[in-house]
């Protein structure tokens, strides 16, 4: 009698579980749904006119909707899907919330990360559903009133008429640039939960408008930590700190730092900043002229087209940034003084107003250089402290923490302000430009 071969049985005995873990998973091949002159961009994405006025903290759908966190809501149903717990309540005007709670576990709660994303993607033109975040609220049940831990709150709102799903594979948007710009924002912040299932197909029946249809990203907690495919941990924002954005670029395609599912939907499909190639460029907002160049590798080519692009602006403001400072009292590195031999003629002759500079991990703000000001903001990701060697061109210094700056331009006066990690404003001003005559 043949003797029975054990390691054949154990894989005949592995193959059915390894095939039910990997079917699911298998996705179809990644095109778009109809032609490109056909695609309805504005179903997913609509150019953000108003991007400086956009609510980042109440959303697009305004505080007016917004849950009260002192009001009494009343039990409706248990979460029955997805992983976290939460369950559906009604509030005293009668509208349904559904409310995602943190998980009893280390992985991470989702609420905070979903609303943060869904307040980013909003504010850049994506369609997102009335979604708001309360730390704690008040249930009645059938057991009596009591508190819950709070989470991600989303309306049920008459307007937005869920249809079903729509595919990450094959869409209408696939290869166009709304479609990859959103693969790449939710990559930019770790989001691992690419999932079919988490994409909605909404039907807007605004009051006195025609019915629209609205593709739209959901369920977006599982981000600002890690990638993976199993439990990758969420809402860690040191973890995310410690991770890369992107790989490099290889055979002219960016390779991002993604371990999770899905693959396909970024191999050899995310061009370098679509830039066509170009290693700086130029663009517009009201009236500031952006110039973005490549310190690296300022070559003759470059030098012409920065000349002919100043040249030819007649716009108010003149803005120019790029990484290697020409003027700064960083130890580490310090002024480039043969960018500088290069760069500030062409500044000065066509009237740049402001450069703004990293590479030392400092914030520095120059006094004004032939008529030029400088800032150096190198330390958002990474402090050098006690870097900075004042000297009689600093105006103002912070190495003691990491950084950041906002910067606000409004007719002839751009405002400014560098902020530290903690929260604490460690320089401001205002910049008035003369008109030109």
């Amino acid at each position: 009698m043949a003797q029975t071969n054990p390691f054949h049985c154990m894989t005949l005995c592995l193959m059915p579980a390894v095939f039910a873990v990997y079917v699911p998973m298998c996705a179809p091949r990644v095109t778009p749904s109809m032609r490109p002159w056909e695609t309805p961009m504005a179903q997913l994405w609509e150019k953000p006119l108003d991007l400086e006025a956009r609510d980042l903290y109440d959303g697009p759908w305004g505080p007016e909707r917004a849950p009260d966190p002192h009001a009494l809501y009343t039990f409706v149903a248990k979460k029955q899907h997805g992983t976290n717990p939460g369950v559906t309540v009604t509030d005293a005007r009668g509208r349904e919330w559904s409310v995602k709670q943190p998980p009893r576990n280390d992985q991470g709660a989702e609420g905070p990360v979903e609303v943060v994303l869904s307040r980013i993607l909003s504010a850049v033109g994506y369609h997102q559903p009335p979604v708001y975040f309360v730390p704690s609220f008040t249930m009645t049940d059938a057991t009596g009133t009591h508190t819950e831990v709070g989470g991600r709150f989303r309306l049920k709102v008459d307007m937005l008429a869920k249809r079903g799903e729509w595919s990450w594979q094959q869409n209408p948007f696939v290869g166009t640039k709304p479609y990859q710009g959103l693969l790449v924002i939710l990559l930019m912040f770790d989001s691992s939960d690419l999932k079919n299932v988490n994409n909605t197909l909404y039907e807007l029946k605004p009051a006195g408008g025609a019915p629209r249809l609205w593709y739209v990203v959901r369920d977006l907690g599982t981000a600002l930590g890690e990638t993976g495919r199993l439990t990758p941990k969420r809402s860690d924002p040191d973890l995310f700190e410690r991770h890369r954005f992107v790989n490099g670029v290889k055979d002219g395609y960016v390779e991002l730092h993604y371990h999770g599912w899905h693959q396909e939907l970024l191999r050899r499909r995310i061009k370098p900043f679509n830039m066509n190639g170009e290693r700086y460029y130029t663009f517009v907002t009201k009236n500031v002229r952006f110039v973005v160049l490549d310190s690296d590798y300022v070559d003759p080519k470059q030098m012409v087209w920065l000349d002919e692009t100043l040249r030819s602006s007649g716009d108010d403001w003149k803005i120019c940034y790029f990484h290697h400072p020409l003027y700064s009292d960083g130890g580490r590195h310090g002024p480039q003084v043969d960018l500088r031999v290069l760069l500030e003629p062409v500044f000065v002759r066509y009237g740049v107003n402001v450069v703004f500079s990293g590479h030392d991990h400092v914030y520095e703000r120059l006094k004004p250089q032939r008529g030029i000001h400088y800032f150096v903001s190198g330390a958002a990701g990474q402090v050098r402290k006690g870097d900075v060697r004042r000297s009689e061109r600093t105006a103002a210094a912070f190495d003691q923490d990491q950084s950041f700056m906002l910067v606000e331009i409004a007719g002839h006066d751009l405002s400014f302000q560098a902020i530290s990690r903690t929260g604490t404003t460690v320089d401001s001003g205002v910049l008035h430009r003369e008109p030109r005559p």
